[in-house]
This record gives C-alpha cells, structure tokens and sequence, in this order.
C-alpha cells in the first residue's frame, strides 16, 4: 500500500511506501482510514441540469422518434411552483449570484416566471416535492472527486422557514434523486433515486422525511419526472424514448401509455393538480433545446405544450398547494369492521355515492383503509358499492381510518374507528385503597372491574390479580382472587409504601393502578452515617434508572462504596435515595459525602444532591448540591448545610447522578447527616485575614470583623464570646462583643511550620460555626526557581540564566541575603554551589567521546532547606552528523547517539516511559521493519499524554537533495474500542530550538496494516546548516506506535518510478478488468512530460501520457481497461509496464516485472469440423456436432451460471449453515440499514452467490477472482461461523484447487478447514484434510489439496468467528458424475466478430453481410450449452472472389417457413433435389422470383450448376 500526505510548506515534500510480500509497491491516494471508498468525479449536474455557458451545438438527442410537431394546448391560468434550478439569466449574472429559491409561474401562454423566496440554500438540485405546506428537497455540492456536501432539506413554503438541514453523508447517493413525489394514499415520499456515484443506474425509493434516507423498492428505467394522482396511481415520462407510462410502486415495474413527442433532455419534474387532475411537466425539448411547460393526457400520454419559459428555467419540486382539507368527495356512508375476537376479520366501507355537493360522480372511485395511520389495502368501488376485505391483524387496539378518493372530483373525509383484536383483559379495579393496621399490616382493597380493558366482555368471577409492592416494584401476591388482601412489613426502616394491582382474563393481562402512598417505619435519627461497607447497605436504598437505559446505580464491591455505572448512549438520570432521617423545624444539619471518578479528570462525572419530604422523584424540590463535576479519581469529601426546615418529619437526600454518555463510574461513599448550629446562633466571623510576621519571627497577625449576621442570614443582636483556638487549644478569648466590631490578635506563641487556627462566635443561643484558617510561621523552604532557560553562544559551553524564586512553599518568608543556588548536570554532575546569581556558565561539557545531550536542574537552598529544582532545556552539544545517515536501532540499541525523549504532555503514569528502544514490539505484537531485532517505540498511555523522540545533531553536508526516510508500523482493528483515531504521530524538525511539522497533518496509526516507509525531502536544509529530526507521539490509550529505519538520504534530481502494477491472475471470457499503474516522482525536480507504456505479450499495446506534474512523492494512477472474448479463451496474456520519461537518470525502476493473465475456456467440448465454401449467395459454412456433446468430467466452478445472490440453489453443491446465526452486510452508509441491500443480504446463510455488480459494490475487495460471481460466506453475528459448501460427489486421489480471498485487511485473513468424506454428504461424515487454513486478505490465494483414494465428497468449511467474509472461486476437480449437457446452438464470428444475433440451429450458416471482393476472411464458431460457451472452433480462412456489391445481381437463395425463394434467376436453369436424389423441379425460369413450398427435410439447390444446400424446417 501507499499513500502520500501534504506538507507543511513547499520546502518540504513527503511520501510513504509499503512494501508487500512480493516485494512490489502498492499504492493508494488519500488521507484517514483505509476502507472501500469510492472514486473517480460524481457527475450528476453534467446529466440533469443544463451547463452554464454551454455551447449552441451542445445539444442531446434521446429519441429520434419523437419528432412530431410540437402540439399546442391553452392552460387555464393555475398557478405552479417550482424550485429554480437554471436560467440563461445566470449566464449573464454580474453579480455572479445564483438565485436559488422558490418561483411561481402561470399555467398560460408566455408564462411569466416570479421569485416568491430566495435564497442559497434553496438549492433542490437532487429532487423534491410538496405535501401539506412543506417541500422536502435534497440538495449537494459536487467536488471533482466526491460529494462535498450532501442536505435533506424541509423548508415551510407559509413561513419560509428551514425546518429541518439533515447533514447526509456525502456518499449517501442513494438520497439524491431525479425526482420526487408524495403518494397521499400510501403517505410516502417516493423519489428517482441514483444507484452509485456513477449516475447510471436508478431505482425506485422512499425517502425517510425524518432522516433523509432512501429504501431502494426496486430498479426503474430513469424518468424525465415521477409524480402520483390523487388516487396514489405513479405515473413517469421515460427519459430514453419519451414515452408516457405507468409506474408500478410495489416492484417498479413500467406500463407504455403512449408516446408524449417530446424528447426529455436534462432534469424535468412533474406534478397533479388535486382540484381538476391535470398532470403537467416541465422539461428541455432535446430537438429544440428549448424549456417549456407541458400538459400530459394521461389516458394518450400525449403532451400538448402549453408555455415556452422566457428564460429557459428550468424547475425541481414542481407543486400546486391546495388546501388539504378541500374535501369534494361525498362522505364514506359506512365504515365497520368485525373481528369477533379473532385476529382476523373483515373490513367493510360503504364509498361515497355523490360528491360533496351531491351530484352524481362518474367512474369508480379508491376506498382507502389505514392501520395505525399506515396503509392497510385499496380497494376500486363503484360509487354507493360496499367493499370489504378480510385481514390479519395483530392483538392489540388498533386505530382504523378509512377515505376514499376520485381521480377528477377529489377525495374524501376521513372517517375513524377504534378497534381491539383479541381477547380482551380486564379494566383497572376501582377504590383500590391501601391502609395501615396494627403490627406495621398493609392492607388493599378494590371494586372488581365488570368490562376489559378495551370494551370486550369478561367474566368479573374468572378475574385474578397480580400485586406489586411499590416503589421496589416487587411481586408480592400472585394470582390473588377477591377484593382484599394483606401483608405485614416488616421492615423497620422508614419507606411510603404503595401497591400495584394487575388484573388478569383468561391469561390476558389488563390495566394496572397504584394505590395511595402511606409510611411504614421509623426515620433515622441524626446524628447518622451510611458508609456502604456492603450490599446489604444499598438494598436500604430507594434506587430510580429514570430513563431506562443501561446506567444504573449499584455497589462497587472493591472500594466498598455505591457506584453509579455508564451508559454508552445516554446521560444519566439515575437516582440513589438513601433511607429518612428524622429532621427538626428550625434546626441546622450538614450533610458530608465523599465522592470520586474512576479515571479522574479523563472522565469525570457530575451529580447534584437534593432533599425532599417524599421518596419519589418528583418530591425532591430543593437542591443541597448544585450539579457539578468530580474530576479526581480519589474519593474527596463535600459537605453542604442542610437548612430551613419547616415541618419536623422524615426527609429523604437523593444522589442524582447526571454524568454524560459515555464516561465510567462514579463513586459515592461515607454519607453523614450530623447536627449543625442553631439558625439563630452567630454565623460565621467575617473578612478573616492571617498573616505571617516579618523577618521569619514566630508570630502570626489573625484580624477580622465580628459576625453581623446568625447562621440562618438574619441581623445578629448579641455575641457573648469569640474564641481563637491554635491546633485547637484555645489561646485567646474575646468577651461580649458588638455584632460587626473590627478585631485582632498577634500570636506570639506561633510554632515554626505550619499554624492550624478556628475563630468561633457565639452568643446565648450557641456556638456558630468555626472558621478556619492556616499560617506558615518563621523561615519557609523556598519555591522552586523558575524561567529556567539554556542557552549555548559557541555550541562548547553553556549558559543557563533563571528567576529567583516568588515566594516560600508556604507562603511564609524567604531571606533573599542568604539565599544560594547549586546546579546540576543531567550526568549527575554537580556543576556549581553556593551560586548568589540567577546565571551561570558551564564550561566543563566534554564532547570528545560524540555528541552529548545536556541539560541542568537549578535548586534553592536556605535555611529552611532545599527547594524543587527547575529543569532547564535539553541542548545537544559536539558535532553533527554530517552527510547520510542511518539509524536501525539493531539489537534494542543505538549506534549513533544521542536519542532524546522530551516529555510534551505528562502522562498519569510517568513511570512507563514514553518512547522506548525495544528488540520486539509489544501491543501489537510485531518484529523489527529489516528483521535487525531492534525498534523504537511510543507507548500507549494516558489519552492525550504526548512526547518526542530527537535524534542527534545532523547535517546534509555532501547531499544535494536531502530526503529523510523512516518506516512506521499501523494498526487497526474495527472490532477493538480503543483502536482509533487519537493515537497518532507527528514527524517534524528541530532547528534553532523552533519545532516545524514536516507533515501538514499527524499521521494516524490506524491509516493501514503494516510497515510503511515515509519520505519526506528537506530541500531546505542543503548544506552545513545543523537540525534534528522528531517523533512527537499522542496517545489515545489505543495501541503502541513503531517506528523503525530512520534514515537521511540522497535522491536524484530526475526519477521516475513505478510503486504498483495491479494486474488480475485470471479473466473469465466476457468480462474485463482494469490493469492499474502507479507510477511516482522519486527524483528532486517535479515532472510533467511522461507516459506509460503498457506491453502485452512482448508488444507495446496501448500508452497514456501522464496528465498533471508531479512533484517528488507525488503519484498518478494510469488505469488501462482489458476485456476477454471467447476468442481469448485457453489463451494466456503476459503484460509487464514502463514509464517513460527522457530526463530519468535512473531507469533501472521503470519497468515492472511481467504478470500473466490466464483466461480459461469453459471446458466444454468444441466444434472441430468446420468448413467453407464461396457460393452464389456468400460464404456458406458447414460443421459437424462437436462429438463428446452429452458429457464432460472436469469441472471448473465459477459460479457463473448460478442464480445471482441465492443462498439455497447451489446446482449440485451442497450447502450447510450448521451455526444458523444471522449473518454481517457489507457497509452502505446511504441505507436505512446502513448495508447494500441486494437479495438475501444479512440473512441467515451458509454461502452466497455475491454478484458486486449487480448489487451496486464497487470496492476493489469485492471483484470476483475471473469472473462475474463468487460464492461468499459473512460472518456470522454473535458468534463463530460453521459454514459449510459442500461439492457433488467427485473421484478419490485427486488434486482439488480453488482461489480463497479475506474481505478486508481491516478484519484478518478468515480461516476455513478443507475437509472430505467417505461416505456421504451430510456434515457429520467429513473430516479435514489438513490443518485450518487462512485466507490471505490483500490478493486472491491459490489452495490446492490432494483427496484421500476413497474420498467421495469434499468441503469448504468457513470457521471464522466475528470477522467479515470469506470468498471463494474458481474450484476446480474431476466430478464422478460428468457434467450433463444442453447442446442449444452455435455463434459464428468473421474475424473475431460475433455475426449473428440469434443462436444459430442448423449445422450451416451463410455469411453475405458485408463481403468485398479481395479480402480474407477468417470464421470461427463457438457452441452454446445449457452450461455455457465453448472455446472457438478450428479457423477456416476465405478469400472473397465476389463483392457484395456483384452478389446483389446475382441469384439469392433462401428460405422462409417451408417455402424455397430465389431471386435474379430469370432465364437461370433451376434442380431441385432432396438428399435422396428425388427430383422436385428441374427447368428454366422466366421470372426474376421464383418460389416453390417443400417439406421438412435438406434439399440441393442448383442454379445454373452451383449448387447450394437448403434446410426446410
């Protein structure tokens, strides 16, 4: 593989090359994930929009049939609108603004066109239509390789407002359509829709208009426009030809109307107008090249042109907005159904006899029924006529609507009936009433109910119960008759109780109800503590999952504490209630939690905590703890005041976490609830400041102002005392003292370190709360220095400048006088002490040895101690490497020095180390790139933790055209969570201590399998000036990243390579295949003038010129197309390519190796005997029936001939789905499904017949080995594949063959057993023939087996577990049963083309199509089987002596039905003989035509004495 990146400016130039097992280099262009994409231009608005400065001759002639005069028809005035998607205007728009948007025009003639919205994102250039005031549009923006943009769009025509901009993916082609339309009886949207980016195919669809989405219905011919009447009929004007037809929206099938005489050329759309059913249509006349608007005749298909546009517009979404409540249809007089409690049942609808002003109506009219607002059946009805219809419906309430609709009156009101099917449960029992009797008794009673649920009848003595104690939600009495029941709790702890009754009928459940709440228990009191130290403690807990998903709060039995756990799709909204504490009016509390996330800041969870008088959700009003994050993964503890207590009672705290999707756990542990101050007691002491004395003293200056206010906020009247307590001992105490007074105290008993203090106030009430504060005392430990900077003037010795520190750890005092440095070499060297300056210079580095990197730690020292020390820069000091370079890293050591790792980003976990020098890589798992035994490598470790790796000094010195090389192993794994896209490495350079990308973007690990080589030119760098390169790896926590082979080379100026030749092994006869060139700029200049030459069998075949420049690592795909004929079968052909370029100074990597390309015969037996003859009427061929016709043994089985996507009709193969699991689809993002959807895919299967073509897949992993078809087995969802295909019974001893391919690199080669029996088929009777085998995934493998001398059968058996598809093809072996032959005819080519157009029957075919006098012809014939074509016959080589031209006047002999014609024979003498010699004429003509009938049989027909040989069939 390969692929090439930008840079980061033009003095830079990258490309990275895999090497693959056959040491050639295989290319793929792009960025990202290496998955199937597509190529090549999507080029919808070339073929349905009209091209803005187009030339006069540009013209698209579709039907040469429709060139009838242009019939002209008056309109009646209607209104249209339509979505502007061209005018000539454009053309000339100065502005050069195209105004999309919304425009009316009048059904009439010289229609005038008027913007009623514009704007930019108007733009419904891939289809739309109307329904009920709204437009439904696709809208994209074509890039010259794929989709930049790709909209489904809603936009309110009443308010012009954009409802909804569903962003689609932008290879959804299946959402962008020709045309849309809305059915208002199945009220679906209904589009044209494009199969591929190709723009060739089409299908019917429906469009999803809450996602954008299209569900292919099936294959339709491309429509100029598809619209529905009121009555739901599709109808169409096909683009090919014109005609007007009926559309089948069940299957697509096509019914001609009649011709319109308008050829369709661009884009077109159509729509009904509801109020008189006239269907009109805008399209460009492809004779004319003229737009115009169109009325069709729906009963002729004839268009009648009503406008030329001005402009020539050209329209999308064409719509007639009628009122949706304009009903003009009389009303359905009956509407019933009955089902009798039964699922089925019949429907009856009694239609409209009148319109709605009732008259009489003509013609038929729809009665329409739906089922839960989805069509359930249309039914034709005469008018007044009452139809019905029997259906199936599933058990439940069903909401029935049934309307009825006429094709010109209109349709219907809409009539409703509510429906149960089945048997009905009971209604919900009424009072259900709960009390509370002595001994802590629950007791319930309730009214049995009389009807079910739903109306039905039940039978009130059959009714039983079952009962559910709320809020656990547990069963507690089962199958429960009577009116009354009890239970006793016993349970001490405090808890609202409610119960759920649920009735039942006959096993069929009913409605349920909930009872009253009433408290059973005791609240706690406080003080209290929860500390979760085992289960049991959480099952005291009320526990709510509020939205129902997979988070959900429980009991972390390793840390011993309740856990709320994630949901991958959903935040959370969960609820842990732990038990009631008993809580006073007017008293204080505080609550104390702990709290933690595991992960930490990585993922950190939020919560809030609230309180309620209630145990249920909604009773929790107030909040204690706002919602706020935990980002630390070691519990902490929070505390909050719980106050203004009302009510004395029970109280409930609720821990409600709200932690978004995806995260981990959240733990929560330790729960107090303790007493707090009185609310009138002093609140706290206010502006508190402590200071250290000066000078180091041990002393403490503490001043504040008395509390003004109580705990609870009011004015405070009264302090009795203010204590100040040292490590709580008190040592100074302030009497009554006046509310706000301004106070302070020095402490001079203060210790050295570090002071605890409390201030508390208090008065008669109580004591109020502490406030707290700390103070370091005396001589502090000062900080560490900082702006530690190394710098070097002459690359020998070093200077290293710093800032004294700021202040001491504590914030306590540092004395500057005596304050020192002492400085430290990363050699462990102590460079200098008792340093008083903030710099220093080293002048003791030794590089006498190599390049040394450098760095140095400053520290602080006092009195008081040592402070951190401040690392300094690295800088790397002695001479460069100059010239090439190369580092391998062989033996996990480095042979040129030195490597430095700089930590960019710290990771959680420093002591694993960033980079490391490896004789093996770990995770994945992978040997050194050259097999030298050493690597280098960048451990995963903390998401986003990030470092480098530096190589040493360098310099090009002697290079001319520096390129610098290494290879980097990738990874991915789609199956693995943590392969993604955020483990990635960024190359880059070092020069003058500034970092430069060397790519414009980081490259990603999981771009690709494998070692890759990368080369980046570094013209900038030329000469003597010195740099280092870099490796700056991020991880993702995915996987490790390798990087081996690090390398500084010279490339020449001009050379030109060739980095792939993608050549097929074998090509099936009518099939083709592209051969696909790369070829690559590996010199210094960019190219322009270069081509290839593509050579087959030894002879140039065909060449292209490269068509853009290439600059160095640039490539370019020459793509050249090869197809077999039957001509070609049994042949070989050997291609081998070469790049030309004139100025290329190396040419001994411009030629790529030869590759053969076999393209088999089909095996079958071939004509032999085939001669000619010159007659009167050409050249007449004769042959003999090959001879072994009936029968053949060897067998080659490519697929071809079976049905395409059947996974049960394998011929005579055998198939077995033994682990019967559903089965993977290949990725389709522009599905609803989100595979491509073809015939039987994601079933449940053994093996397929996969047709790609056919089912619209165009990624190279797909193509088939030779032909068209391959059988395929997919993965099996949920577990290991047991797959087994199974051949038909086949000779012992012999050698069986066949070509295996894994889908995608991306999943691992697919592993399969080849397995024979014995004995019989079935599954059980095979063993395998060798080990398990493995499917390589980049190429087709060849496996070939010897059968055991009584093997009768033999089997693929596909074993894989949870990885894509495995493909097989071409199985080639000697059956036991030869193949059985059809014999149906023959072909017969002049020259290697076909003649005929029809199979020919007869043993003899004249050739007179063509002939000239002089010219050699050679013909060969092929035999047609039931199974196939065979290979040619032998060549049998004519030289005309007579032209077509003399034949013309010379006697013709032929034959029609059973009667002999000859013309130009006047005055010829005619015989006519059968094969027996028996005479049927013999004479002179006098006319120029003679004809005579005979029976079946061959007869010779002499003229003049030629004679030639009939056949009377």
């Amino acid at each position: 593989m390969k692929k090439f990146l930008l840079f980061f400016a033009t003095l830079f130039a990258v490309t990275f090359v895999h090497a693959d097992n056959d040491g050639l280099l295989k290319a793929i262009k792009g960025e990202g994930t290496v998955m199937n994409s597509r190529s090549g231009s999507f080029s919808f608005g070339k073929e349905t929009t009209r091209p803005i400065m187009r030339k006069a001759n540009n013209l698209e002639v579709v039907n040469e049939k429709a060139k009838a005069p242009v019939v002209m028809k008056a309109g009646d005035g209607t209104t249209i609108y339509g979505e502007l998607c061209y005018t000539s205007l454009w053309e000339v728009d100065e502005d050069g603004v195209l105004d999309w948007g919304v425009y009316s025009f009048p059904a009439s003639a010289n229609t005038s066109v008027t913007p009623h919205y514009t704007h930019t994102s108007i733009q419904a250039n891939g289809g739309g239509a109307y329904h009920n005031g709204k437009l439904y549009f696709t809208s994209y923006y074509e890039g010259p390789v794929d989709l930049l943009y790709l909209y489904f769009c809603v936009l309110n025509v009443e308010t012009w407002e954009m409802e909804q901009q569903i962003a689609l993916a932008t290879d959804t082609y299946s959402s962008i359509a020709l045309d849309m339309t809305y059915d208002p009886i199945s009220r679906q949207l209904y589009s044209q829709s494009y199969v591929d980016e190709t723009g060739n195919d089409y299908t019917l669809s429906i469009i999803d208009t809450n996602t954008g989405k299209a569900t292919t219905v099936a294959a339709l011919p491309r429509m100029s426009f598809i619209a529905c009447d009121i009555t739901g009929q599709m109808y169409g004007v096909r683009y090919s030809d014109g005609m007007f037809c009926k559309i089948d929206k069940t299957n697509g099938s096509v019914t001609t109307v009649g011709s319109t005489g308008v050829s369709p050329k661009y884009i077109g759309t159509g729509t009904f107008d509801s109020q008189t059913g006239k269907l009109y249509w805008t399209t460009t006349s492809a004779i004319t090249d003229q737009s115009g608007l169109y009325e069709i005749d729906i009963n002729t298909g004839s268009a009648s042109l009503i406008s030329l546009f001005p402009n020539e517009e050209m329209f999308t979404c064409m719509y007639i907005p009628r009122p949706e409540n304009e009903y003009r249809l009389g009303d359905i007089q009956a509407f019933s159904a009955n089902f009798a409690q039964s699922t089925t049942g019949t429907i009856s609808v009694t239609a409209p006899s009148t319109d709605a002003q009732g008259n009489a109506i003509d013609g038929n009219v729809t009665v329409v029924v739906y089922d839960n607002g989805k069509l359930l059946f249309s039914l034709p009805a005469a008018p007044g006529a009452t139809v019905s219809k029997e259906v199936t419906l599933t058990e439940g309430v069903h909401q029935l609507e049934a309307m009825a609709t006429h094709a010109t009156v209109g349709k219907s009101t809409s009539k409703q009936l509510s429906v149960f099917i089945g048997t009905d449960g009971p209604a919900a029992v009424g009072n259900l009433t709960l009390t509370k009797g002595e001994n802590n008794l629950a007791t319930l009673t309730w009214d049995t109910p009389s009807t079910g649920a739903h109306g039905g009848e039940i039978k009130p003595n059959l009714l039983y119960y079952n009962i559910y104690r709320m809020p656990e939600n547990k069963l507690v009495g089962e199958d429960i008759d009577g009116n009354t029941w009890s239970e006793t709790i016993t349970k001490e702890l405090y808890r609202e109780y409610s119960y759920k009754v649920v009735g039942y009928y006959k096993g069929v459940q009913g409605d349920s109800i909930v009872s009253n709440e009433v408290a059973f228990g005791t609240p706690f009191e406080v003080p209290y503590t929860l500390g979760f130290d085992d289960f049991n403690s959480l099952l005291d807990c009320i526990i709510y999952n509020n939205n129902d998903d997979s988070g959900y709060w429980g009991w972390y039995q390793s840390t011993q504490c309740a856990a709320y756990r994630y949901d991958t799709f959903n935040d959370a909204d969960d609820w842990l209630v732990i038990p009631a504490v008993k809580l006073e009016a007017g008293k204080t509390y505080k609550l104390k939690y702990k709290a933690a996330s595991y992960g930490g800041f990585l993922y950190p969870e939020s919560m809030e905590v609230k309180i309620g008088k209630g145990q249920d959700i909604e009773d929790f009003t107030a909040t204690l703890v706002e919602n706020k994050q935990y980002p630390h993964d070691q519990l902490q503890e929070y505390e909050a005041v719980i106050e203004n207590i009302n009510e004395t009672g029970a109280y409930f705290i609720a821990f409600h976490a709200t932690t978004t999707r995806g995260e981990y756990f959240l733990f929560v542990d330790d729960v107090q609830i303790l007493n707090g101050p009185s609310a009138d007691a002093p609140g706290l002491v206010e502006e508190l400041v402590i200071t250290p004395a000066p000078n180091a003293a041990l002393a403490t200056n503490i001043s504040f102002k008395a509390p003004s206010k109580t705990f609870s906020g009011s004015d405070l009247s009264e302090i009795t005392s203010i204590n100040i307590y040292r490590e709580n001992e008190l040592i100074k105490s302030f009497g009554a003292t006046t509310p706000g007074a301004a106070l302070s105290f020095e402490d001079t008993g203060a210790k050295q370190g570090l002071n605890n203090y409390k201030i508390v106030a208090a008065n008669s009430i109580g004591e109020g709360n502490p406030a707290e504060v700390s103070c370091w005392a005396g001589i502090d430990v000062a900080v560490a220095p900082t702006d530690p900077v190394h710098t070097t003037t002459d690359g020998i010795n070093a200077v290293i400048s710093w800032t004294a520190p700021a202040q001491g750890v504590n914030g306590g005092s540092i004395d500057y006088s005596k304050l020192t440095y002492t400085i430290t070499r990363n050699d462990n060297v102590v460079v200098a002490t008792g340093v008083t300056a903030t710099t220093y210079t080293d002048t003791t580095i030794d590089t006498t040895d190599g390049q040394k990197n450098v760095f140095y730690n400053i520290a602080a020292v006092n009195a008081a101690g040592t402070s951190a020390q401040a690392k300094t820069h690295f800088l790397v000091y002695g001479a460069p490497y100059s010239g090439e370079y190369h580092e391998s890293f062989k033996n996990g050591a480095v042979e040129t020095r030195p490597w430095v790792i700089e930590i960019v980003k710290e990771s959680i976990n420093p002591s694993i180390p960033a980079w490391q020098i490896v004789t093996k890589g770990e995770n994945p798992v992978i040997d050194a790139q050259d097999g030298d035994n050493g690597l280098v490598t960048f451990t995963r470790n903390t998401p986003w933790a990030s470092s480098r790796i530096i190589s040493p000094k360098l310099t090009a010195g002697d290079i001319k055209n520096p390129v610098l090389t290494f290879w980097m192993y990738h990874y991915y794994n789609p199956l693995d969570i943590w392969s993604t896209d955020q483990d990635i490495m960024q190359p880059e350079v070092l020069i003058d201590g500034k970092y430069t990308n060397l790519t414009e973007k980081p490259i990603l690990l999981i771009n690709g399998k494998g070692w890759y080589k990368y080369e980046i030119m570094l013209s900038e760098l030329v000469g003597d000036k010195t740099f280092q390169v870099a490796f700056c790896g991020t991880s993702g926590s995915g996987y490790n990243i390798h990087l081996d082979n690090i390398a500084l080379v010279d490339v020449l100026d001009n050379d030109m390579d060739i980095t792939a030749f993608e050549v097929c092994e074998r090509l099936a006869v009518g099939t083709s295949r592209n051969i696909e060139v790369v070829v690559r700029n590996h010199g210094a200049q960019p190219v322009s003038s270069y081509k290839v030459v593509l050579y087959r069998n030894g002879e140039a075949w065909k060449e292209v010129a490269g068509n853009k420049t290439l600059a160095f690592g640039d490539e370019e795909t020459i793509s050249f197309e090869i197809s077999a004929t039957v001509a070609d079968a049994g042949s070989n052909q050997t291609y081998y390519a070469e790049v030309v370029y004139d100025a290329d100074q190396d040419k001994t990597n411009n030629t790529t190796e030869s590759k053969s390309v076999t393209i088999p015969d089909a095996g079958l037996p071939a004509v032999t005997s085939l001669v000619a003859a010159e007659t009167l009427n050409g050249i007449e061929l004769s042959w003999e029936e090959p001879a072994s016709a009936s029968e053949n043994g060897t067998v080659t089985e490519s697929f071809e001939n079976m049905e395409a996507f059947t996974i049960t009709d394998f011929g005579d193969w055998t198939l077995a789905d033994i682990d019967a699991l559903e089965t993977y689809g290949i990725s389709n993002s522009s599905t609803e499904s989100g595979i491509y959807e073809y015939p039987n895919a994601g079933s449940q299967m053994a093996f397929q017949v996969l047709n790609p073509g056919k089912a619209g897949i165009t990624g190279k992993a797909w193509i088939p080995f030779s032909g068209n078809q391959m059988a395929v087995s997919f993965a099996s969802v949920g577990g290991q594949n047991n797959d087994w295909l199974i051949s038909p019974e086949v000779e012992g001893g012999q050698t069986v063959s066949f070509y295996a391919k894994s889908a995608s690199v991306y999943y691992g080669e697919e592993s399969f057993y080849f397995c024979y029996s014995a004995t019989d088929s079935a599954v059980t009777s095979f063993k395998p023939v060798t080990n398990i085998q493995y499917a390589p995934y980049d190429k087709w493998g060849k496996f070939s087996f010897t059968l055991p001398e009584d093997a009768r059968f033999f089997a693929i058996n596909y074993v894989s577990t949870e990885l894509y598809a495995l493909l097989i093809d071409d199985i080639e072996y000697i059956s036991k049963n030869p193949m059985l032959l059809e014999l149906q005819g023959f072909n017969v080519y002049r020259n290697d083309q076909l003649l005929n157009n029809q199979i020919v029957e007869d043993l003899v075919y004249t050739d007179n199509n063509g002939i000239t006098a002089g010219e050699t012809y050679t013909y060969r014939v092929s035999t047609i089987y039931d199974k196939g074509e065979s290979a040619l016959s032998n060549a049998v080589t004519v030289i005309a002596s007579t032209g077509i031209e003399s034949m013309e006047y010379l006697p013709i002999i032929f034959v029609e039905g059973n009667t002999l014609y000859i013309k130009n024979a006047a005055d010829q003498h005619i015989a006519v003989n059968n094969v027996n010699g028996i005479s049927y004429y013999n004479g002179n003509i006098d006319s120029d035509f003679f004809s005579m009938s005979l029976q079946q049989g061959i007869y010779a027909v002499s003229v003049n004495g030629v004679t030639s040989k009939i056949v009377i069939r």
